[in-house]
Protein backbone atom coordinates (compact mmCIF):
# COMPACT_ATOMS: atom_id res chain seq x y z
CA UNK A 1 0.00 0.00 0.00
CA UNK A 2 1.39 3.39 -1.01
CA UNK A 3 0.44 6.15 1.33
CA UNK A 4 0.82 9.88 1.11
CA UNK A 5 0.57 12.27 4.02
CA UNK A 6 -1.42 15.47 3.68
CA UNK A 7 -1.73 17.78 6.67
CA UNK A 8 -0.50 15.04 9.01
CA UNK A 9 -3.10 12.53 7.78
CA UNK A 10 -2.19 9.44 5.76
CA UNK A 11 -4.13 8.40 2.68
CA UNK A 12 -3.96 5.20 0.63
CA UNK A 13 -2.79 6.49 -2.74
CA UNK A 14 -3.84 3.30 -4.52
CA UNK A 15 -7.49 4.14 -3.85
CA UNK A 16 -7.31 7.63 -5.37
CA UNK A 17 -9.55 8.39 -8.30
CA UNK A 18 -8.12 9.59 -11.59
CA UNK A 19 -9.05 13.16 -10.67
CA UNK A 20 -7.35 12.86 -7.28
CA UNK A 21 -4.19 11.49 -8.91
CA UNK A 22 -4.25 14.43 -11.34
CA UNK A 23 -4.53 16.84 -8.41
CA UNK A 24 -1.60 15.21 -6.63
CA UNK A 25 0.43 15.39 -9.83
CA UNK A 26 -0.36 19.09 -10.24
CA UNK A 27 0.46 19.76 -6.59
CA UNK A 28 3.84 18.11 -7.09
CA UNK A 29 4.44 20.19 -10.21
CA UNK A 30 3.55 23.38 -8.35
CA UNK A 31 5.86 22.46 -5.48
CA UNK A 32 8.71 21.80 -7.91
CA UNK A 33 8.15 25.10 -9.70
CA UNK A 34 8.05 27.04 -6.41
CA UNK A 35 11.37 25.47 -5.41
CA UNK A 36 12.82 26.29 -8.83
CA UNK A 37 11.61 29.90 -8.59
CA UNK A 38 13.04 30.29 -5.08
CA UNK A 39 16.37 28.92 -6.29
CA UNK A 40 16.41 31.25 -9.29
CA UNK A 41 15.51 34.19 -7.06
CA UNK A 42 18.41 33.41 -4.73
CA UNK A 43 20.84 33.04 -7.64
CA UNK A 44 19.72 36.25 -9.35
CA UNK A 45 19.73 38.12 -6.04
CA UNK A 46 23.30 37.06 -5.33
CA UNK A 47 24.37 37.90 -8.89
CA UNK A 48 22.72 41.30 -8.62
CA UNK A 49 24.63 42.01 -5.40
CA UNK A 50 27.92 41.08 -7.08
CA UNK A 51 27.18 43.24 -10.12
CA UNK A 52 26.30 46.21 -7.92
CA UNK A 53 29.55 45.83 -5.96
CA UNK A 54 31.52 45.64 -9.22
CA UNK A 55 29.78 48.74 -10.55
CA UNK A 56 30.38 50.72 -7.35
CA UNK A 57 34.02 49.66 -7.33
CA UNK A 58 34.40 50.72 -10.96
CA UNK A 59 32.76 54.08 -10.23
CA UNK A 60 35.06 54.62 -7.24
CA UNK A 61 38.09 53.83 -9.42
CA UNK A 62 36.84 56.28 -12.08
CA UNK A 63 36.36 58.99 -9.45
CA UNK A 64 39.88 58.39 -8.09
CA UNK A 65 41.38 58.56 -11.60
CA UNK A 66 39.46 61.77 -12.29
CA UNK A 67 40.60 63.33 -9.00
CA UNK A 68 44.23 62.38 -9.70
CA UNK A 69 44.17 63.83 -13.24
CA UNK A 70 42.58 67.07 -12.00
CA UNK A 71 45.26 67.39 -9.29
CA UNK A 72 48.06 67.33 -11.88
Amino acid sequence: MTTITINDKEYDYSTFTEDQVALVTELNTCDTEVKRANYASAIYGARSDLLLKALLSSLDDTDKDKDESEAQ
